[in-house]
């Protein structure tokens, strides 16, 4: 009897632990699963619920579970993911509309936690790091679309420590320089052209005062 009720409980938690590892969009096989069984999110409606976050809801107005998608106007496939009580969970994948990989995101409870990588079209890298609790933490590298490596940061669950910035053609920015939180940031967008300087004071951007009027 002992026996046979131990059997069961393994089975169960065999089961169990095969559901969740087949809720993982790295494994190809869901991947696949996911694609047929995904219904169009734009199918759902998202309402306001308990006074405090929107959520995404069932016609009977409980939490929706299950695989989503969104696809491209050539009907290729554009998002995918699973809503875990009515709120983005796991790994989520998006496309190009030519069908190449544009990002790689994780969540949980609707908050960026995790994997954080991006892709331009051509296929090569834009952005690779790290998620905490809805900020950035820990590594991220972005990329110019030539390949170049654009800035390299280290962060703390969303205060920047440290980033080194290169120009597109590989030369370093000396002016650009944060350390232990403190210094200036000097953004340049994908293709080399520089959109704005940053200042920052112990991880967090301040604002540079303007001259006063006389």
């Amino acid at each position: 009897m002992q026996f046979t009720l131990l059997v069961s409980v393994l089975q169960i938690l065999f089961f169990f632990c095969l559901s969740c590892s087949n809720s993982d969009l790295r494994n190809p096989n869901t991947l696949e699963q996911a694609k047929i069984e995904a219904i169009e999110i734009s199918q759902i409606k998202k309402e306001f619920m308990y006074g405090m976050m929107w959520l995404y809801v069932d016609e009977d107005n409980n939490t929706f579970n299950g695989w989503v998608k969104e696809s491209h106007p050539n009907q290729n496939l554009k998002s995918l993911g699973y809503l875990k009580n009515g709120q983005k969970q796991g790994l989520w994948i998006s496309w190009y509309e030519n069908g190449e990989r544009e990002s790689d995101i994780e969540w949980d409870k609707d908050q960026y936690h995790g994997i954080f990588r991006c892709w331009f079209s051509n296929g090569k890298p834009k952005v690779v790091g790290q998620t905490q609790d809805g900020e950035v933490n820990g590594e991220w590298k972005n990329y110019y679309t030539n390949g170049q490596l654009n800035a390299h940061s280290i962060n703390e669950i969303g205060k920047l420590k440290s980033i080194k910035v290169w120009r597109d053609d590989g030369g370093i920015c000396q002016e650009s320089k944060v350390e232990e939180g403190d210094g200036i940031f000097i953004e340049y967008d994908e293709y080399g052209k520089q959109i704005q300087k940053r200042i920052f004071k112990e991880g967090v951007e301040i604002k540079e005062s303007s001259p006063k009027r006389r």
